[in-house]
């Protein structure tokens, strides 16, 4: 085919498309008629083809920033607001706004319109392509919306996860491992499929005998698993070089190949024939739940099985083992718990607890334990920041209720557990011989506690804290915990309340949640010691 010069470029397009020229009288605005990919969430490496009701004037097309005829862009939804499309409509972009957009490749062919990102697109963000409605057809109509209007055309979407990675694995930070080690877990930033044998490996000085590839239940969690050695305790060759390797050929649910991973391991001179252990066994039970805590001797994966008492372990048919959960600690002493729920009140139960080491060293230990119901106590109202003229802590306060139809109950050694938004716990005790009425108040204070700006909160009720807790000016949770340690209530505050402002209960047996609770009422204000405002007058 011989080049077509001389022509303008509008004219060149319906020439190679065969396209009759536009009649003069067209005053049919084009529309956009669809967007491919569709689906809400899009590959980070998926270009866009949008197709119009009609032609498209080429010359009216262009991603390019700095252009006049700028009219395609792909920016964060967050920056695509009414100055963004303005400046889109009057371009090119500022280089402050060159900022907020994705670098783009666009063509036109006929009625479609193919966007192509130069730039990466970042994983798990909402974006928004926009069309301005400066583009037009063939006989100048700009682009229009459903109403027949001009407007600009956006096409909102979010990208996946992106290419999957491995983030991070259990091999200590300097690549040496014990020789007898039997597990390597592998953790990738996304749910991942096709991990096998043969694309999560361990190869080097020798070729150590794989027994399984296990995954967790969200995919994201690969533990390999080396056979027992048929003689001696060495799995891998002592002080030998190995590889931990996953392959591309393990796929995210999109197909996007993993980023090929390899991490050097050095196996150590000598096996760990350490045993691990188990010690301070507790199950924490309350009505339909418990909590099981111990500590393992080594760093250890936990399971516990349960059921009811002289009865099978089998979890009572919910996913069986309950996983345990690390809580921290080193240097022989490793806590962890372990939650169990679809439980029923007053029953006895069987726990048993199993820990396995990274070399296969296996330690259990059985309890049992009694659900039961809890006291009708709860945190009813704190406060935080003390109001003006008054110093922290010497304003603060928190409030418990009882709400048990005739009990007298005992609260000594209860205590309220405060932990920041960053994780850092306190915790307010409660003195001897405490105990709350039916229906009555006790309002747990400082040492220093000024009650003026509320009013007279009389002895009977006052339960000094002398080692008190500090209440943060931040979002908080406040747990409140018996003398055994059970979650009796608690409240994670939505937000702080500001200067002077408590945060109330709207009723006594209100559940533990933040849609129960309120900020103290500017005509009532904080009630230490007596019925909260927000009860008989609702929230403000």
């Amino acid at each position: 085919m011989r080049a077509i010069v001389g022509l303008p470029a509008s004219l060149v397009v319906l020439l190679l498309c065969a396209c009759p020229p536009p009649p003069d009288d067209d005053d049919t605005p084009p529309r956009v008629l669809s967007v491919e990919p569709a689906t809400p969430v899009v590959p980070v490496t998926a270009s866009f083809t949008v197709r119009f009701s009609e032609s498209i004037d080429e010359a009216t097309v262009s991603g390019d920033v700095t252009a006049e005829n700028l009219s395609v862009a792909i920016a964060p939804r967050a920056e695509v607001d009414d100055a963004f499309l303005s400046d889109l409509k009057n371009p090119p972009f500022s280089e402050t706004r060159q900022d907020d957009v994705v670098a783009l490749a666009v063509s036109v062919q006929g009625d479609h319109l193919t966007v192509t990102h130069t730039a990466p697109l970042l994983p798990l963000t909402a974006y928004v392509l926009a069309i301005s409605e400066n583009v037009r057809d063939q006989a100048s109509n700009p682009l229009v919306g459903p109403d027949g209007l001009a407007a600009p055309f956006l096409y909102d979407f979010t990208t996946d996860a992106g290419s999957p990675e491995v983030a991070a694995t259990d091999v200590p930070g300097n690549g040496i491992v014990v020789p007898n080690r039997k597990y390597f877990r592998v953790t990738f930033n996304q749910p991942v499929q096709n991990v096998t044998g043969d694309t999560l490996t361990l190869t080097g000085a020798s070729t150590p005998a794989i027994a399984a590839v296990l995954m967790n239940e969200t995919r994201t969690e690969a533990t390999l698993v080396l056979a027992d050695a048929a003689s001696g305790c060495e799995r891998l060759m002592p002080q030998g070089q190995y590889a931990l390797s996953a392959s591309a050929a393990i796929l995210a649910d999109t197909g996007q190949p993993l980023v090929a991973y390899a991490l050097p391991i050095t196996a150590g001179s000598a096996c760990d024939t350490t045993e691990n252990t188990l010690r301070n066994v507790e199950a924490v039970a309350g009505e339909v739940s418990a909590t099981i805590r111990y500590v393992t001797s080594k760093a250890s994966s936990t399971e516990v099985y349960f059921g009811l008492a002289g009865g099978a372990l089998d979890c009572l048919g919910a996913s069986c083992p309950a996983l345990g959960v690390a809580a921290g600690g080193g240097s022989g002493t490793f806590n962890h718990t372990a939650q169990l729920t679809g439980l029923t009140v007053d029953v006895s139960y069987d726990y048993l607890v199993v820990a396995e080491d990274e070399v296969g060293s296996v330690a259990q230990a059985r309890g049992t334990f009694v659900t039961a119901p809890l006291p009708k106590i709860t945190i009813n109202e704190f406060l935080a920041d003390s109001p003006d003229g008054v110093s922290d802590p010497d304003g603060e306060f928190i409030e418990l209720v009882s709400f048990e139809p005739s009990a007298t109950i005992d609260v000594s050694g209860w205590m309220v557990e405060e932990t920041t938004a960053a994780g850092s716990v306190k915790t307010c005790t409660l003195p001897a011989a405490m105990s709350i009425a039916p229906g009555g108040f006790l309002v747990m204070v400082p040492s220093g506690f000024d009650e003026t700006p509320y009013g007279d909160v009389p002895d009977n009720v006052r339960a000094t804290v002398t080692s008190w807790c500090g209440l943060n000016n931040e979002d908080i949770t406040l747990l409140l915990k018996d003398a055994g340690g059970r979650p009796i209530a608690g409240i994670s505050t939505p937000s702080e309340p500001g200067n002077g402002k408590s945060l109330e209960r709207t009723a006594p047996a209100a559940p533990d949640d933040p849609a129960s609770f309120c900020t103290s009422r500017s005509d009532v204000g904080p009630t230490p010691g007596a019925e909260n405002g927000v009860v008989s007058r609702g929230c403000e």
